[in-house]
């Protein structure tokens, strides 16, 4: 039976809120990072943050993908099986790929750290990529088992940890990037507690070949679609560290971090309606996916757009001179994470008809065109031109998989107000890119005001009222 619109989005609402104080205390580390930090060090910190993403989507192997797709449908026992068997690939095969780097560990220090005195720091975080790699599996337990309580203390107590512990040691005991990786360690290894609440039988007891073989053969392919994707997000951090130097890094990793916070939302509602997506029938998801793109986008939309006028117009009063450029790359972050976000839904229809290959081409088409326009645009336009390759790169990711999709599983997108809900939200979005004989603090002011009343008028408050009842 379709969940309604209102169940959909309450549930979503419950990820929204945690995502949301889990991303603030993740964004609190930032002003730690800049005051106490040397720029060149962030940059290499940044570098690190890139090198551990990478390396928990290998070592997860698409598993994550395998647990939502399998997991909800299944009975009690494979229930179990499924996750143990899942856990336990990822713990093997990510603690291959650990030791498999510490024989690296001098070159590969060189290659991504210049120096050989970040070794130390390598090491660290291969642990911390270790740690997250399990990690992965455990969230989606938290969200299939609709678990949102143990999640919440899980992200939440993870990131207090992370963020307690980053102040006093980078700091107090002044321990610069080890301490902030040393912090990293530790609300890793706070993510795990929670997890002795869910159903004994979910921890304990044998594991199951066959479902091992049918968790590979549907999670592996995703692997080269998780791998594009992540160098699609991260891969411009590590051209400009090749291009240009690690205090760049510092400025373009801290803008990003900001930017693309607005991903959480996206995140939040995806992790509620995807896997509802399996459980409907064909003509139900093609209403489905309409109803649930209008109503996400009437609350993305402002608050893009809030975000967008907090960064161009009060931003700069916070920021050091150093990480200034951050308030010009800011807004493009922002939209390019809105215009990737509409993939989920403008492409559903690949995955309901199990055709994720051709996400994965579209994904690899926009990470060329990604590394291309950044190998072109940086040496000219310096680092800016990097969110600008990140917009034009994640557009055209929603515009192929929207095209592809419709190809395999026809949705009509009408019957939604859309011109009500553009004609609202564009000309606020637009007007604030002319010059305005207003102090800044103004203008951004005016806009805040105009697009809560653009908010008001499509009924985004409704939506959210919705959410949080």
């Amino acid at each position: 039976m379709p969940m309604s619109q209102k169940d959909l989005f309450q549930r979503g609402s419950l990820n929204l809120i945690i995502k949301i104080t889990g991303q603030l205390l993740n964004l609190a580390l930032i002003p730690i990072y800049v005051e106490y930090l040397m720029p060149s060090h962030y940059g290499v910190l940044n570098v690190g943050y890139v090198y551990l993403n990478f390396f928990v989507i290998f070592a997860v192997f698409g598993m994550n993908e395998s647990i939502t797709r399998f997991y909800p449908s299944a009975n009690d026992e494979d229930k179990g099986r499924i996750f143990r068997t899942a856990m336990l690939f990822t713990l093997l095969w990510a603690a291959i790929l650990f030791a498999f780097h510490l024989l690296f560990l001098k070159p590969l220090t060189l290659l991504f750290m210049d120096d050989i005195q970040w070794q130390a720091f390598y090491r660290l975080i291969l642990l911390v990529a270790f740690l997250e790699a399990l990690n992965l599996p455990v969230t989606m337990m938290y969200h299939v088992e609709k678990r949102n309580g143990l999640y919440a203390l899980a992200l939440l107590g993870k990131n207090s940890i992370k963020l307690i512990l980053s102040w006093y040691l980078i700091k107090v005991t002044r321990d610069g990037i080890e301490g902030a990786a040393l912090a990293l360690l530790s609300g890793s290894v706070v993510y795990f507690l929670p997890m002795a609440r869910l159903k004994p039988g979910r921890l304990v007891g044998p594991i199951s070949f066959k479902w091992l073989k049918k968790l590979l053969n549907y999670g592996a392919p995703f692997l080269l679609t998780s791998l594009a994707m992540n160098a699609l997000f991260q891969i411009d951090q590590l051209i400009i560290k090749f291009l240009k130097d690690f205090q760049s890094v510092a400025v373009y990793g801290m803008a990003y971090k900001l930017g693309s916070a607005i991903q959480y939302i996206n995140t939040a509602f995806a992790l509620v309606w995807f896997p509802h997506l399996f459980s409907v029938k064909r003509d139900e998801a093609r209403q489905l996916i309409p109803r649930t793109l209008f109503n996400y986008l009437r609350v993305v939309l402002p608050v893009a757009i809030g975000l967008t006028v907090g960064a161009r117009y009060f931003l700069p009063y916070f920021l050091p001179d150093t990480y200034r450029m951050a308030v010009s790359i800011i807004p493009w972050v922002i939209w390019g994470y809105v215009a990737y976000s509409l993939s989920d839904f403008l492409g559903a229809g690949l995955f309901i008809n199990l055709k994720s290959h051709r996400f994965s081409f579209a994904a690899l088409t926009a990470l060329l065109v990604n590394i291309v326009l950044n190998m072109l645009w940086i040496p000219v336009y310096g680092v800016i031109s990097a969110a600008w390759s990140t917009f034009i790169s994640m557009s055209l990711l929603s515009m192929l998989t929207f095209i592809w999709s419709q190809r395999t599983f026809k949705i009509s997108f009408g019957g939604q107000p859309w011109a009500r809900l553009l004609g609202a939200f564009v000309p606020p979005l637009l007007v604030q890119f002319l010059p305005l004989p207003f102090p800044d603090w103004l203008s951004g002011l005016l806009f805040s005001l105009w697009m809560m009343g653009a908010a008001y008028k499509t009924g985004a408050w409704q939506a959210v009222k919705t959410l949080l009842k």
